[in-house]
């Protein structure tokens, strides 16, 4: 016997009319309008005596919004599906409108007082919130609308307005009457039956088994959305869906879903033609710019080719915009076949920049100068840039701020030459990168390193959908020269009061007396540091400088290039380093962020005896973007201090300028953006949705300085229990490229002992998110 109270759809065959389909959605519809009006079934009531609003006698503010008979859904999760709002004076709102009344009660108060007062609780009218019948109204089918998506088909709304005469305020009240959740029983996709058999195969693994779970039309959008997508990526040009059509048991309160596709014909890529918009600028052949598609002649139509082509073709860097889209062709095509016309305007390609710059980096926490450049971004027709650069910057000026005696400044020029394409691997293009650079740095005010550098960088592209998105194979041959070093430890060894006090500046210069000593040993030493990195990277932020969700992860290694390990040229860096990091960020709510990160590093020296680890390779902890409970490049486990040293000066330069092996790191924190508020003016209301506040926890280590005078040995449990701990609250200004920050930290735990919980408060200022 066939249940006639269930409008069944499950039972229609495969070859379907189209007369037949109206009927089917015709009931759907009944049904749907059928529990809406049930909605407004219940008699709504508008009291007679209500509150009049102070300034409009025809108005009736809304002094307070309730729910009653919800169980389901929280009164907070209703207030959001909901356009009318409750009247929330501010406190100048509340001051002046008191002021304003006493005054008109004295006639003696001057009529320019009482004008200003009028005007300044007018801008604030936008705290007011009055009654509106047909705003309320449709508030009830939002209501309803939302509890119908959510398997609540016979849900009642209705809505009370009435007065609280004690607290002289008028309640506006919805009525709710849930009524039963019904259960999904079935979702049924029609007309997937033609679809080719390897695109059938990846929408049956897109579809979810749901029997006996409730009912929610939303979830069930980003699964139609899915076999959509898939259906465009595997050749179906024209493929779209219909609204779905829900049909009810009213007996078992059970759901059924119907959706219809009509995929049309799969379509492959015809001729592909590239239409240029140089604007005066050099062409790019199309020979490159066909080797950025992801698609080719023949090939399935798939849109998310399509859109990672474009994405491919403005990373080169010398167009404004790309497009892709079909065109028309005077040849005659097969039917199921379409062509493609690739649209680019082109940015201008030669341009020169002057002017500051800031940025941090792993070794100095914020950095800050002036730099210039020369570029060209289509040197020889196949997107090659070439580049000029000079600058001149000041290193971590946080710590130039403390004491001009940490003045530490670095001088650069070069040029550099890059080509997005040079092989393509499969799905990979493997781009290549040169440059030659000269610098000049001086440490600590103690003495200068010059330096002449090669980098020649690999970078290489994965799949989109592959975890690691990208990867990078790296030279770096430096020359690294002290050039008045002997002088520097002569100067600073006289200043000192007694021999023992001499001798341990001497051990601050450890690492560099040994690169000094090795550029003096006989034989040709081309380079000190000959090394070869690999590192992987994998980012699915939805913002590069404000992210809200997504995951970062970084994965190197870095070191000794034993391929090219020839005496004149393998310098005396030989050393191993490896590094891991991966920061994860969670939505909490709309405006509620949660951010974790964990870092991971250690380095192993090839050559005990004679150390030497560049600068920029070594382990720091401590500072704005580590554990912000210390000063930055302060915080390491070691048993040196200024007393046993005997030497304040050789200590703190010891700190800032002699790294570590090893490096354990981690931050929790919580990031909270304000809302744009109501009742401001548009000017003030912009800016107080710019700011934010957050609060964190880090944690983490530096081990291993690289003293000659440091011989604490630790086993493996030690690198956990030896771990520093510090808490804080931050402000942000967020603008495009990421927050203004400024944090205020304190230490709650430090393995030394040396210093004390929740003792002294460190200000830390910074451009950008900590992690």
């Amino acid at each position: 016997m066939r249940d006639e109270s269930k409008i069944n759809l499950t039972d229609i065959g495969k070859n379907i009319k189209n007369m037949k389909k109206v009927l089917i959605y015709c009931f759907g519809l009944i049904i749907y309008f059928a529990a809406g009006m049930k909605s407004q079934a219940a008699e709504n009531i508008i009291a007679n005596n209500l509150v009049p609003a102070v300034r409009y006698a025809n108005a009736y503010e809304i002094g307070e919004i309730k729910f009653t008979g919800n169980k389901y859904y929280s009164n907070d999760v209703l207030f959001f599906a909901i356009a009318s709002r409750e009247t929330s004076r501010s406190l100048p709102h509340k001051v002046l409108q008191a002021y304003y009344y006493e005054s008109k009660r004295n006639n003696a108060a001057p009529r320019v007082i009482l004008r200003e007062l009028n005007t300044a609780i007018k801008s604030l009218e936008g705290e007011l919130k009055y009654f509106d019948e047909n705003t309320v109204l449709a508030d009830t089918l939002s209501l309803w609308h939302y509890y119908n998506t959510n398997g609540f088909h016979l849900a009642s709304i209705s809505y009370t307005f009435k007065s609280d005469s004690e607290h002289k305020k008028n309640i506006l009240n919805f009525i709710i009457d849930e009524g039963p959740r019904f259960l999904l029983d079935t979702v049924v996709y029609m007309g997937l039956e033609n679809v080719a058999p390897e695109i059938k195969t990846k929408i049956n693994k897109i579809i979810s088994q749901r029997k006996d779970n409730n009912f929610n039309e939303l979830e069930l959008i980003p699964e139609i959305n899915m076999i959509h997508a898939e259906l465009l990526n595997g050749g179906y040009y024209f493929a779209t869906y219909e609204k779905p059509v829900v049909s009810m048991d009213l007996k078992e309160n059970l759901d059924s879903v119907t959706v219809y596709f009509n995929t049309g014909k799969r379509i492959r890529i015809g001729e592909i033609n590239f239409i240029d918009s140089t604007r005066g600028q050099p062409l790019v052949v199309n020979g490159m710019k066909r080797k950025q598609l992801d698609f080719r002649e023949h090939d399935w139509y798939s849109r998310r080719k399509v859109n990672s082509s474009m994405d491919n073709l403005l990373s080169i860097g010398t167009f404004e915009t790309v497009s892709i889209d079909t065109c028309e062709n005077p040849k005659p095509l097969e039917d199921s076949t379409l062509n493609f016309c690739v649209l680019s305007n082109y940015r201008k390609h030669r341009e020169w920049s002057l002017g500051l710059f800031g940025n941090h980096t792993q070794l100095t926490n914020y950095n800050a100068g002036i730099e210039g450049s020369i570029n060209h971004r289509n040197l020889f027709g196949m997107a090659q840039s070439g580049t000029l650069f000079a600058s001149f910057g000041f290193k971590d000026i946080i710590r130039l701020i403390e004491s001009i005696d940490n003045l530490d400044y670095e001088m650069q020029v070069g040029a550099k030459y890059a080509q997005p394409l040079l092989w393509l691997v499969n799905d990979s293009r493997v781009g290549i990168s040169a440059s030659a650079g000269y610098s000049v740095r001086t440490i600590n005010n103690f003495f200068q390193i010059n330096t002449l550098s090669f980098p020649i960088k690999f970078p290489i592209s994965l799949s989109k959908k592959s975890f690691f998105n990208s990867m990078s194979l790296d030279f770096v041959f430096e020359r690294e020269d002290p050039v008045n070093f002997k002088d520097a430890v002569g100067n600073a060894s006289k200043k000192q009061e007694s021999t023992e006090d001499s001798l341990r500046i001497i051990q601050a210069f450890y690492l560099y007396n040994n690169l000094y000593q090795y550029l003096k040993e006989p034989g040709l030493h081309i380079f000190t540091s000959n090394s070869i990195g690999f590192s992987l990277i994998g980012d699915s932020k939805d913002n590069p400088f404000n992210p809200t969700k997504g995951t970062y992860t970084y994965i190197g290694f870095d070191g000794w290039n034993v391929f090219l390990s020839h005496p004149s040229i393998s310098g005396i860096a030989r050393f191993f380093r490896f590094q891991a990091m991966h920061s994860q960020f969670i939505p909490i709510t709309n405006n509620l962020v949660g951010a974790l990160k964990g870092r991971f590093g250690f380095i192993r020296l090839m050559d005990e005896a004679n150390v030497y680890v560049p600068i920029d390779k070594q382990f720091f902890a401590g500072g704005s973007n580590s554990v912000r409970g210390w000063a930055s490049r302060t915080l390491r486990y070691t048993k040196i201090t200024r007393d046993s040293l005997g030497s304040k000066r050789a200590y703190e330069y010891m700190q800032n300028f002699i790294g570590n092996g090893g490096l354990i790191e981690g931050s929790v924190e919580l990031r909270y953006k304000f809302s744009r508020p109501s009742g401001f003016s548009e000017t003030i209301a912009n800016q107080i949705a710019n700011l934010g506040i957050a609060a964190f926890l880090d944690f983490g280590n530096a081990f291993h300085w690289y003293l000659g005078i440091e011989t604490i040995k630790l086993k493996p449990l030690d690198y956990l229990t030896n771990l520093a701990y510090s808490v804080g609250l931050g402000l942000r200004y967020y603008t495009p490229v990421g927050p203004i920050r400024i944090d205020f930290a304190t230490p709650i735990r430090d393995p030394l002992g040396q210093a004390k919980p929740f003792g002294k408060v460190l200000v830390h200022f910074g451009i950008g998110h900590a992690f």
